[in-house]
Formats: structure tokens, sequence, C-alpha cells
């Protein structure tokens, strides 16, 4: 609250910032996180109500509520859990992987029914996936390579928990199968084979329920790509399989692998990502680094030339990284999304369709707490935390800083209001009054932008003198007020 007074003037200004939106123990109003997405919008999976083939900016993902912790990008669809731990969906619906029981898209944000207690979502291509507190694992969506894990291969339009699977910690979608984290370190899988993308000794078939790959222990992270898996170790190292046709394994060839194999030169690492047929790591020191594809500039080394081997990314200063198919996304502190790769439906959010092999800032966005896409994925979606809107600032203007009221009379101050961003509700009140004198606003209730008119009543007995008043203003978070000197004089003659 501000209040300004000039000194010999006849203005009495008064300026209260009087709060409005979420406010937390304190009165004082919290951030909430909101959902944005941009890029490929024909099925609605941006949740803006609408449909576009290219959306190169972000817009505001619409009727979520207002807090929640996580997001994930499918191939057509985009998945939020909200604050309360309850799930949302949108975009297209034709293998049933909204999870409302129905195969009808939805162009805005609605809740999959019967999932409580979710504390993280990923989405592939035509499912969706849930990771529950309790360390079990719901699937929904296409099934024809087992990827729900239900040993059969018939989709689901509604959540089934994956057969056989508990104790899980983190779970990862590629474009039609599945990783899943164990607390215990060990790593699981199941879904599409085609490339050996499981890791257990085979390829060109699919596996309808989880299977441990055996060879790896203490796993703290993975990747799914659409042919090929990544793994993330507790030494910083990471291990790699299944399609390598453009290099994406990292081990210097382009021979597929049905079986984990080390990426020389992996140390330091904290996190690994997979598109369809790149993959990126995190280090220690907020450095990028990527190999495979890079026909669209994926990798983000500022060039189009293909790399069967780690090389760094023209970005620094990173705390979380995503990819999509063909492109990649990256958090900075304190909150910046940046983007690199194939751009031609927006998906790096920069306002144009340019493919770009140097990474750019997502155009306008801030407060980003996480971005994230997937390897079937064409757009986009970031958390951010938005700050709570400006408090409305309302100043008031009296007619004068007092005046005479002969007892057996009446005096009217007349009170404005200027709204300086925006409008709210003011109860208008009087106190201090002398014995005898009586104050009545009218209207007593107004709005930001009205005035109203206080009107002072003195009985003929009311002691006369010089008496200070105080008109206050309350909105429901604050109260501001200004003095009013008033002075009582002897009854009119």
């Amino acid at each position: 609250m501000k209040i300004i007074r000039r000194s010999g003037s006849v203005v009495v200004t008064v300026t209260a910032f009087l709060l409005a939106g979420v406010t937390g123990a304190s009165g004082q109003a919290v951030a909430s996180s909101h959902a944005v997405a941009w890029g490929w919008n024909k099925h609605g999976q941006l949740g803006n109500g609408a449909t576009a083939i290219a959306q190169p900016t972000f817009v505001e993902v619409g009727a979520l509520p207002q807090r929640f912790t996580r997001a994930a990008a499918g191939q057509t669809h985009s998945l939020a859990v909200a604050a309360d731990r309850t799930v949302w969906s949108w975009g297209r619906n034709g293998s049933g992987q909204l999870g409302d029981g129905t195969t009808t898209s939805r162009l805005s944000p609605g809740p999959v029914p019967g999932l409580s207690d979710v504390v993280d979502v990923e989405a592939g291509a035509g499912y969706s996936l849930a990771l529950r507190a309790d360390g079990s694992v719901w699937a929904w969506g296409a099934n024809d390579r087992g990827q729900l894990g239900q040993h059969d291969v018939v989709d689901r339009p509604a959540p089934v928990k994956v057969l056989g699977l508990t104790n899980v910690v983190d779970i990862e979608a590629g474009v039609a199968h599945n990783l899943a984290v164990k607390s215990d370190g060990t790593l699981w899988v199941w879904g599409d084979d085609t490339f050996g993308q499981l890791g257990y000794g085979s390829y060109g078939d699919y596996l309808p329920y989880p299977r441990q790959v055996a060879e790896l222990k203490g796993v703290i992270g993975a990747a799914a790509g659409e042919g090929h898996s990544l793994a993330l170790r507790s030494d910083g190292v990471i291990w790699a399989w299944g399609n390598n046709s453009s290099g994406q394994l990292g081990d210097h060839t382009v021979t597929r692998r049905v079986r984990p194999v080390l990426v020389p030169g992996s140390s330091g690492f904290t996190q690994v990502a997979a598109g369809s047929a790149h993959s990126l790591a995190l280090r220690w020191d907020g450095s990028v680094w990527s190999w495979g594809g890079n026909w669209a500039g994926q990798l983000g080394t500022g060039d189009f030339a293909d790399r069967p081997y780690l090389d760094r990314a023209h970005v620094g200063g990173a705390t979380r990284i995503d990819a999509g198919a063909h492109f990649s996304l990256a958090r900075q502190q304190p909150g910046t999304a940046w983007a690199w790769g194939a751009n031609g439906l927006g998906q790096l959010g920069d306002g144009t369709q340019t493919d770009r092999a140097i990474p750019v800032r997502v155009t306008g966005l801030d407060g980003v707490q996480a971005a994230t896409a997937c390897a079937a994925s064409s757009h986009a979606l970031a958390i951010r935390e938005v700050a709570p809107p400006a408090p409305p600032q309302v100043q008031l203007d009296l007619d004068a800083e007092g005046g005479s009221l002969p007892a057996g009379g009446s005096l009217t101050v007349n009170v404005g209001t200027t709204a300086i961003n925006s409008s709210t509700k003011i109860q208008m009140s009087v106190t201090g009054l002398p014995y005898g004198v009586t104050g009545t606003f009218n209207p007593a209730v107004l709005m930001t932008g009205n005035a109203t008119t206080l009107t002072l009543t003195a009985a003929p007995q009311a002691p006369t003198g010089w008496f200070t008043i105080t008109i206050t203003a309350t909105s429901a978070a604050h109260t501001t007020s200004a003095t009013y000197e008033l002075n009582v004089t002897d009854p009119i003659e």
C-alpha cells in the first residue's frame, strides 16, 4: 500500500495495492503453474480449442486446473497432471489415448476418469502411460504392439494397470515401446521390438508384458526413441541399444544393437532424452551433448551432418532436456526454453517455420519449469510458473482535506476512484466520528472507476471543534484509508 499526501493541496490521494487472484496463507499472492504448447496442432493437441497445421508461437492450454506438475506430448495428443494428482488429456482419440472411455477427440483438456495419486505421465503414438505414487503403472490407448503391457494387443480406451510391474520410479514412452526404472535400479521394457529396442537379444517382434533388461543395474534414468533406447546409470555413463542407422546409439558405428552397449566417452551425465533417430544427454555442468540423425539440425551442433558419436550442442547452462521426433528442447535458468532442429510445423516456437541447427529461444516464454516432447511428436508442451496478476491499484480522490459541519446540519464529501490497472470491489466505511455525527456513503460498495459521496450529518447537540475522521476503502485482501479534518461548528442561527 502506498499513501501519497500533497501538503497544502485540496486532494488526498490514497493508492491501495488491492490483491486479486490466488493467495497463500500469508495473504500474499502465489504463482500458478500453467501449460503452454506450440507446434503441430492438426488434431487439437495444443489444447487451446483450435486446430492448425502449424502454430509457431506458444499458446495457453485452456480449461486446465490453475496448477499442475507434469505434462507429456504424444504424437497427436497431450497429457497433464494437476496439482491434485489427477490426469487431464486432449487431442486425437482414435485409439482411446485420452483415456475417457471413448474414441471421441477433444480440442481442450478433460479429466481421465478413474486415475488418482498420479505423479508422472508419458505419451507415445496413440497411447498413454501414468505412474502412480504407489509405484504402479497404468496405460491406455493403442496396443497393436503390446505397448499397454496386458499380454494382448487389444486397444483400451480407459486406464488399465500394466501387469507384473511394481515399485516403479520413472517411466518413458517411445513411439510404441516403453521403459520403466524400478526403485532397485533395474530397467524393464515392453512393447514394439522391431529394431531390438527392448534390448533382450532379438528384434522384429513385440513383447506385450514387461521384461527386465538383465545386463543393466544401477539405472537412474532412461529414454525411448522410435527404434532405440537409452539408459543412464548412477555412475553417469550411458548405455544404448536398438536401431542405429543414423548413429543414434553413439558407439561410432551404424550397426544395430539388440543388447545394451556402452556409449563411448559418456561420463558425468544426469539426464538422457531420445528423439526419433537422435539422442541427447545433459552433463552435470549444464552442457548438452548429442548424437545420431541431424538432417534438420536436431543435434544443435551448427550443421546438418549425422554423428555416430557424442558431440557438444551449442547450448549451455541447461537444467533439463527433452527431444521431439526431429527437434530438441532445453530449459535454462532462470526459466527460459530453447529449441533446435525441425521447424516446419512451428515446433521450435520461435515464430518461424525455419529449421535451426543452433538453438533458439522459444519466443516470449519465461518462468519455464519443464519443456517436453516425445520421439513421436511434432509439438511441444511447457509448464511455466506464472506470477500472480499485478495487484489492482485504487486511487481515492477526496474533494478536500477537510470541511466544516454545523451542528444540526450536513456536509457532503465527494469521493472519486480511479482505476490504475484493473477493477476491484471496494467497501467504503468511515470511523472516528464524534458523538452525534453520522456518516453515510452512497453507494457504500463500488467498483474502481466509480464515485461515491459521504454525507456527514450532525445532531444539534453534537460537540463542536476539530475532529480527525478516517475514510477507509476495503477490498478482499487489503485495506487503505485517508484522514479527513472535520470542523463541527455552532448551530446555524
